[in-house]
């Protein structure tokens, strides 16, 4: 890797091409990636990840930590997390492919992970949403926080599962740089597949919320219009469809791109077509980075517990700000009344004289050796008289 005036980065990575034809060529990335581009995504990658841990931890305290709810948000904040982990790994392994010592992939693993687990959590909530709605006294004898967990540690496992799949085999070829020649077009095909049925399941299942909304607003069942409940997982509901909204946004892009620009696909022979993968990550940094902003604003819990800690904040800064003003405050006044103690003659003779027959004012006047030294006020009275001899 060379830079040239620390403005852009020249990568050149060595592609093999197939195991039995021992072909390799170059692949340069200068002209996509320079080095602002690296720290712009290593600095959105970095506040990304830092936003979700917050709200992550102040889900732990909201409620006492105990709603089964936070357990979905909780799963949405690590999936965020590890879009922000994979920003970050992904522009670590381009700085450092001098010394790289694992596989270049290993971070899209993360974010294949993230994003079924992601969606599936997202699924999970409104499932969990709407049999809270239609069937509360039925759904709430079975379901607790513990098996809430369970079912989201599953969630978790299969994507994991599904996300390394390249990783312990599904892939073309091992230990090679190019994204379309490492990752089979089959694989991103079952990706991209499980990923829209994914978004259409959560579709159908908020379509169905919003039904069962209208209806308990309109007809006063059970769980009234206006009780506390209703007007909570009204939010989530809300929160759910934001959500939603930004991964069909963020994925229809990535997976059409992918689906253009595959190894089995019409502009599979289109060079670079690899490399620009790499300007997606920021789109799903900035979705993660919204979804912090959402799930910490809209989630009543979460929002008490962060307004509390903003408050704390704020009146350690202001505390803070007291005690230097008084501190100040109170050095001022110390040097004032040692000043006051001083007698007129340590005023007089303490300044030193530095110019000699000159002018100061027209109140002030020094001879040259036998010198007079008159200070007269505004209104004309002689203050002090003194006679000194200058040396």
């Amino acid at each position: 890797m060379t830079c040239r005036e620390n403005k852009t980065c020249e990568i050149i990575l060595p592609v093999t091409i197939g195991p039995a034809e021992n072909v390799t060529q170059s692949l340069n990335i200068s002209r996509t990636l320079t080095t602002t581009e690296i720290s712009l995504i290593l600095t959105l990658g970095t506040v990304t990840t830092l936003c979700n841990l917050i709200v992550l931890l102040a889900s732990k305290f909201a409620s006492g930590g105990q709603s089964p709810t936070l357990v979905f948000i909780r799963s949405l904040c690590v999936g965020d997390v590890l879009l922000g982990l994979y920003g970050i790994s992904k522009m670590l392994m381009f700085l450092n492919l001098d010394i790289l010592l694992i596989n270049f992939f290993l971070p899209e693993s993360f974010f294949f992970t993230a994003s079924i687990a992601s969606l599936l959590s997202l699924l999970a909530l409104n499932i969990d949403c709407s049999l809270k709605l239609s069937k509360p006294l039925q759904y709430l004898q079975h379901m607790d926080k513990k098996n809430i967990i369970t079912v989201m540690v599953l969630l978790w496992n299969v994507s994991f599962i599904i996300g390394f799949l390249p990783q312990i085999g599904w892939n073309d070829q091992d230990y090679i740089l190019s994204f379309f020649f490492y990752y089979p077009w089959h694989y991103l095909f079952f990706h991209g597949v499980l990923i829209f049925i994914i978004i259409l399941l959560n579709f159908v299942v908020i379509l169905f919320l919003r039904y069962k909304t209208t209806q308990i607003v309109t007809n006063n069942t059970f769980m009234g219009g206006h009780s506390q409940e209703f007007q909570k997982y009204r939010r989530l509901v809300v929160t759910t469809i934001i959500d939603l909204g930004l991964w069909f946004v963020c994925c229809v892009p990535f997976y059409t791109y992918l689906g253009l620009f595959c190894r089995a696909c019409p502009l599979a022979d289109l060079p670079g077509s690899d490399i620009n993968i790499v300007y997606f990550i920021p789109v799903f940094l900035i979705k993660s980075f919204v979804s912090a902003i959402v799930h910490g604003y809209r989630t009543a819990q979460i929002k008490s517990v962060i307004q509390t800690l903003s408050r704390g904040v704020s009146r350690m800064v202001n505390n803070s700000r007291k005690n230097r003003r008084q501190n100040g405050i109170s050095a001022i006044s110390s040097n004032s009344a040692r000043s006051s103690n001083l007698s007129d003659e340590d005023v007089r003779y303490n300044e030193p004289i530095t110019r000699i027959g000159s002018l100061y004012s027209n109140n002030t006047f020094i001879g040259d050796s036998q010198t007079t030294i008159m200070t007269v006020f505004s209104d004309g009275l002689v203050a002090t008289k003194d006679e000194i001899t200058v040396l």
